[in-house]
């Protein structure tokens, strides 16, 4: 190797100087010899300034690609390494609220669909039978049960035909309600299912209007301030958050890079 090379010319030198009056060599041997050293010492300083140059221009490269990758950003090494930007971790982690967020808003309008079919479904059912939906009327059925009470209150009181046939009267519309109530029963029975399915799907429709309200302002939130550090960035404004994550990813090996020069 070179090095060995220049070794053993140093030690050939310093022996032939130490050895002058033993074995006396000519002046010219001895200028070729320290010609030979010479030559040996400037070709290992060629090579090694050659070896730099190339190490400079690899690095500068790299450099200059490390850079490129944070394009449309534009700046120098101080200018990303003052650069305030949020930990990968804080990226880390609203990346992963933004997956669940949107999950639970998926699930929320999965759940809010169901609930409006069964709503329509229901409501149907009640708009299509208004009439029978009156039988169910309690108040209807306690206004004539008040009404023939008091038709008979009068007539125990007076005893004539005219509020014994209003009695009657009273009687057999109450009598009546009564009747069609028991000769529907099933009918009121799945009516009254459905007032109760519409009732209880209009509250969760309720309830799942105001998830997923919460749920979007949230996510809003968080896209929000990816926003505006992408445009701090140069970046689109809907940059995903891995991309950005990328990008500071790519930060760091650029100023890790720089930092060699």
């Amino acid at each position: 190797m070179l090095c060995e090379r220049v070794k053993q010319a140093q030690l050939e030198v310093t022996r032939a100087e130490a050895n002058k009056q033993d074995c006396p060599l000519s002046d010219a041997e001895h200028a070729r010899l320290k010609t030979i050293l010479y030559s040996i010492r400037s070709t290992e300083l060629l090579n090694r300034y050659q070896q730099a140059l190339n190490e400079e221009r690899v690095l500068e490269i790299e450099v200059i690609s490390a850079f490129d990758r944070l394009a449309p950003w534009e700046g120098n090494g101080e200018d990303l390494k003052s650069l305030k930007l949020p930990a990968r971790s804080v990226l880390e982690t609203w990346k992963n609220d933004l997956v669940s967020l949107r999950l639970r808003k998926a699930n929320i309008q999965d759940l809010m669909d169901s609930a409006r079919s069964r709503y329509t479904v229901a409501k149907a059912n009640l708009d299509a039978n208004r009439d029978l939906a009156a039988i169910l009327d309690q108040n209807a059925l306690i206004k004539l049960k008040f009404r023939r009470d008091e038709a008979w209150g009068h007539h125990r009181d007076t005893l004539t035909a005219e509020t014994a046939d209003i009695f009657a009267t009273e009687m057999r519309a109450f009598d009546q309600a009564i009747d069609t109530q028991i000769a529907n029963m099933s009918k009121l029975a799945d009516l009254d299912l459905a007032k109760k399915v519409a009732t209880e799907e209009k509250a969760k429709i309720s309830d799942l209007k105001v998830s997923l309200k919460e749920c979007q302002n949230n996510i809003r939130k968080i896209n929000t301030t990816l926003a505006e550090v992408s445009e701090k960035l140069g970046l689109d404004p809907n940059t995903a958050p891995e991309a950005l994550i990328q990008w500071t990813e790519n930060r760091e090996d650029a100023l890790a890079i720089n930092r060699k020069k």
